[in-house]
């Protein structure tokens, strides 16, 4: 209001103004003190000089909402090369999408909303890949609501599957070989650490009694193998038997061990 006005005001007009106008400083220093509220330390000694919360928000987007070509081109980007983590749920992941597509709105570029949805539908992971073809042709147009309903019932039943990753993590453990090995002959005897090592630390073929190499180099081991060809699966049950083998005679070579040590012992 002009000074003129201000003067020719009423009494009541006057005591109108007051009370609109201490409301309005009510107000603003309310929604000032929740913007310093909700951001950090850092952000908030930038704002140390405002004293009302237009000026605190203009200085906000002064200094972090640029509306520059480079950061134009950085925000689209992220919004259409974006890709949901497995590690997230569904709703963190579209709440992470939502988030990109506010941020380009506040630079004046708007997305509609059935790219919005198309974006959001490729960016589910591989394991949701029917999910994606059932919905890209099963009907004429596509929305978020739609993506994300049906994005979160398929978690579901994910959810509630027995996981095969386990499964499979459980399967490789059974079928694994052990590098090393440990076996007990009996009660008070020590156990041994690897099959190719002798009781005074030797390597011993099992094959021909020999120390000094292993199995795989013993050359009566590879004149019997000489010119065979196996299968995968037969040459999985192969090895499985030659491991038996192998265990055997280790067995066998403890035990005549014992019998030496015991007869020289007497």
């Amino acid at each position: 209001m002009s000074e003129q006005e201000i003067l020719e005001e009423t009494p009541a007009a006057r005591k109108k103004r007051l009370k609109d106008e201490e409301a309005w400083l009510e107000r603003d220093d309310k929604a000032l003190n929740l913007i310093f509220m909700y951001v950090n330390d850092l952000v908030l000694r930038k704002l140390d000089k405002c004293t009302t919360a237009a000026k605190a928000w203009e200085t906000l987007d002064r200094l972090y909402l640029a509306k520059t070509l480079p950061n134009r081109v950085h925000s689209q980007l992220k919004v259409y090369s974006f890709k949901m983590h497995d590690s997230k749920s569904i709703d963190q992941n579209v709440d992470d999408f939502t988030r990109l597509v506010a941020d380009l709105g506040n630079l004046s570029i708007e997305i509609p909303e059935e790219v919005q949805a198309i974006l959001l539908l490729n960016s589910l992971p591989s394991r949701y890949d029917q999910l994606k073809e059932t919905l890209k042709y099963s009907r004429e147009g596509i929305k978020m609501e739609e993506v994300d309903s049906a994005a979160r019932s398929k978690e579901s039943e994910f959810r509630d599957m027995p996981s095969s990753r386990s499964n499979d993590g459980e399967g490789h453990y059974v079928r694994g070989r052990e590098e090393t090995r440990s076996f007990k002959p009996g009660k008070g005897k020590q156990n041994h650490k690897s099959r190719s090592k002798s009781r005074d630390g030797k390597r011993v073929c099992w094959i021909c009694g020999k120390e000094g190499h292993f199995k795989k180099q013993c050359y009566k081991w590879l004149e019997r193998n000489k010119g065979k060809s196996f299968s995968q699966d037969n040459g999985e049950a192969s090895l499985a038997r030659d491991d038996a083998k192998d265990l055997l005679g280790l067995v066998a070579q403890e035990v005549n061990l014992s019998q030496g040590i015991s007869n020289g012992d007497e």
